[in-house]
């Protein structure tokens, strides 16, 4: 059985002088939802995987997908 891996980093906030995003983590959120809807035998969500403080960095995820 093939394994593909899908890294997904969503960063609302930036340093000035760029503005925050509002949506990114809700994005993320939704495409880790369909990426292991998707894969049908998806599993193995690993938030924050370098374990650096995600109020600084955003979030990040890896999904392994099983086809």
């Amino acid at each position: 059985m093939k394994t593909t891996y899908a890294l997904l980093v969503g960063i609302n906030d930036y340093p000035p002088p760029i503005p925050a995003l509002g949506g990114c983590l809700n994005d993320l959120n939704q495409v880790e939802g369909y990426l292991l809807g998707a894969a049908g035998q998806g599993e193995e969500t690993k938030d924050d995987v370098n374990g650096l403080p995600v109020r600084r960095y955003g979030p990040l995820k890896i999904c392994r997908l099983e086809n």
